[in-house]
């Protein structure tokens, strides 16, 4: 009897050999059903704060969008308009355009009285009473400057009567008028503006190259004429 109870517990012969079943005519032979289980797959919702939050970075890249946007459409038009004056500027006859003369007054000038003149780029000046001493007995300030046929308007005089006057080989393109505006004063290794210097003072120079390295000056302010030297 335990033998037979063993045998009634063996499994059949095909599920010992899982090979074997190779179709459903095969599993209705062995009458072996497979139930096959439904899966219920619950759709999960994102929480309404995470919508929120997709929302406003939407509508926060298309803001950034319709900024980009209107920037490029901005820089182009102005593109746009340089070109356009750029070509009218192109057109304007020559014979029309002042031309442009380079500043030649720059630089250190020495009198032949041993003073000196300095005229620098961002038009402030000095005038040292003595070129060996630059600490001390000078004058400092700031200068405008008109040059060629307009500082000739400005001195009053004619091309005809401005070359009587300082030399016929002259060239008038090489005429400066300078109007100097002294502010500080120093004498004695002191601060002496308010002494030594009037309110609105002004000083009236006539410089005029005669070559790359030697001028012509008049001081009007003080009627007195120098030879200068870049120095």
């Amino acid at each position: 009897m335990a033998k037979n109870k063993k045998d009634s517990n063996k499994l059949p012969t095909i599920i010992n050999n899982p090979e074997k079943i190779t179709d459903q005519e095969n599993l209705a032979k062995q009458k072996i059903n497979i139930k096959t289980i439904p899966l219920k797959i619950k759709p999960i919702k994102a929480p309404l704060s995470l919508k929120k939050e997709k929302q406003s970075d939407l509508r926060s890249k298309s803001t950034l969008k319709i900024v980009i946007v209107t920037c490029l459409l901005i820089i182009n038009i102005i593109l746009l308009i340089n070109i356009i004056n750029n070509k009218n500027n192109d057109n304007i006859s020559y014979s029309n355009k002042i031309p442009e003369i380079k500043a030649n007054v720059l630089g250190s000038w020495l009198t032949t009285n041993n003073s000196l003149f300095v005229f620098n780029d961002d038009y402030t000046f000095y005038w040292y009473e003595s070129y060996k001493e630059q600490t001390n007995n000078y004058y400092a300030g700031t200068y405008s400057y008109k040059q060629g046929p307009e500082a000739l308007k400005e001195m009053g005089y004619t091309e005809e009567e401005f070359k009587k006057t300082f030399g016929e080989n002259l060239d008038i393109n090489n005429a400066y008028s300078l109007n100097l505006l002294p502010s500080l004063v120093y004498k004695g290794y002191q601060d002496t503006t308010t002494r030594d210097l009037k309110d609105n003072e002004t000083w009236w120079f006539i410089l005029i190259k005669k070559d790359a390295n030697t001028a012509i000056a008049y001081n009007k302010t003080l009627d007195q004429r120098y030879n200068l030297t870049l120095n």
